[in-house]
């Protein structure tokens, strides 16, 4: 499901690039003309480029917040998920970790403890 997720962020993402790439060029298309002095069918087609800059500036807006909601329900969907499986989060595991630590140092020492108290019945049998 991530992968997904990924893939339509990474996708939006592109199509955001490519429409910011093309708004830039309409807007320099646009200011190159605006200094010519030209006619009014330059002056009208300058602006129906900054009615569509506006236009796409306004999508692209839209398309960020979409994806920020997307991803927060997807974070959402995936921690119901988790907690339906009863899955262990990373603090658990964690604490977890750090007990299994614990043990196992605890364990050397009784290890060594026990060989030490072998070796010494051993020179008492001698």
């Amino acid at each position: 499901m991530s992968d997904i997720l990924d893939k339509a962020v990474f996708l939006g993402l592109g199509i955001g690039e490519k429409v910011k790439e093309k708004m830039d060029e309409l807007i320099d298309a646009g200011e190159k003309a605006k200094g010519g002095g030209l006619g009014a069918a330059k002056e009208a087609e300058n602006r129906f480029v900054d009615e569509a800059v506006k236009v796409v500036s306004e999508t692209l807006k839209h398309a960020n917040v979409a994806k920020d909601k997307a991803e927060s329900i997807a974070v959402e969907i995936a921690e119901g998920l988790a907690d339906k499986l009863k899955l262990a989060t990373k603090d658990e595991l964690d604490v977890v970790e750090k007990l299994a630590l614990i043990a196992r140092e605890k364990a050397e020492s009784l290890e060594k403890r026990v060989k030490a108290l072998e070796e010494e019945i051993q020179k008492l049998k001698k």
